[in-house]
């Protein structure tokens, strides 16, 4: 049914602020022969972003199909979502925000929400001074409160801290796709970090949430069963270290993995022509 589809252009959201404009056409050159791609906020502009958009036109609609089956795949620390435009056309930069307003909350300037009754200030003096923050919603809803931060904590990082929960006692083989689809539940997840090694017995990780407010419903998620165990949820005491350019050979890693996905596309719709 995938290669019925009358356009070929398609949006892609959610794509890391890293990603370039030539790994984003590796990525889908393998699908189909592209015409045209933008990638909006261009990799020029001075806006600092959280995500951007891409739109690309293909030689053939059939390559959308294919493309379609990418939605999900994590693609430079992020799942990407793959989705056709029917019109057939690639949007100026301006319109092009102005449709998908759940990828630009994530793209504008100061996109990530802090309320204004949350605050944080340094207590204490000297070598015992700390960052205490407060947050009258986990007092509200019998949660433990932020832990102290050391004060030599860089001020611009703190927020991220306090929007980021630790989540333990994972089962080795879960996917960063599976975490991501589990707390988006929760609130608009801006990073996953997986952490723990592969042999180990369990895995952890962090998760980064675009909202404040969603760590609080995060909390009540310590002790949910997820993918057969109880998991551990409580506050980060560090920043998620975000990802910086890629090396050519970082970035070739991520495109043949993802590529793993598109193989798969090709042969289901393989199998239902036949």
């Amino acid at each position: 049914m995938s290669d019925r589809i009358d356009t070929k252009v398609i949006q892609v959201t959610n794509v890391a602020p890293h990603a370039s404009r030539d790994q984003m056409k590796t990525l889908f050159g393998f699908v189909g022969r592209v015409r045209d791609i933008k990638l909006y906020p261009p990799e020029s502009s001075e806006v600092e972003v959280s995500a951007r958009v891409c739109y690309i036109e293909f030689d053939d609609n059939t390559a959308v199909g294919i493309a379609l089956h990418l939605s999900n795949v994590v693609f430079i620390d992020r799942a990407i979502i793959v989705v056709p435009v029917m019109d057939g056309k690639i949007p100026d930069e301006n319109t092009a925000l102005q449709l998908t307003p759940q990828a630009v909350a994530g793209m504008l300037p100061g996109a990530p929400t802090w309320p204004s009754n949350v605050v944080s200030r340094k207590v204490g003096q000297g070598a015992k001074q700390m960052i205490n923050t407060y947050d009258p919603r986990l007092v509200a809803l019998g949660l433990p409160q932020y832990p102290p931060l050391p004060a030599s904590v860089d001020p611009s990082k703190i927020q991220e801290i306090r929007r980021t929960v630790y989540v333990g006692n994972l089962e080795t083989a879960v996917l960063p796709e599976q975490l991501l689809s589990f707390f988006s539940q929760v609130g608009e997840v801006k990073y996953i970090r997986m952490a723990g090694g592969e042999h180990a017995l369990v895995r952890y990780a962090y998760v980064e949430f675009s909202d404040q407010r969603a760590v609080a419903t995060a909390l009540t998620y310590n002790g949910v069963m997820f993918q057969g165990r109880p998991i551990q949820v409580s506050h980060s005491i560090a920043a998620i270290v975000k990802p910086q350019s890629k090396s050519a050979k970082d970035s070739q890693r991520e495109v043949e993995e993802a590529m793993k996905k598109v193989k798969e596309a090709h042969s289901l719709i393989a199998a239902a022509a036949d």
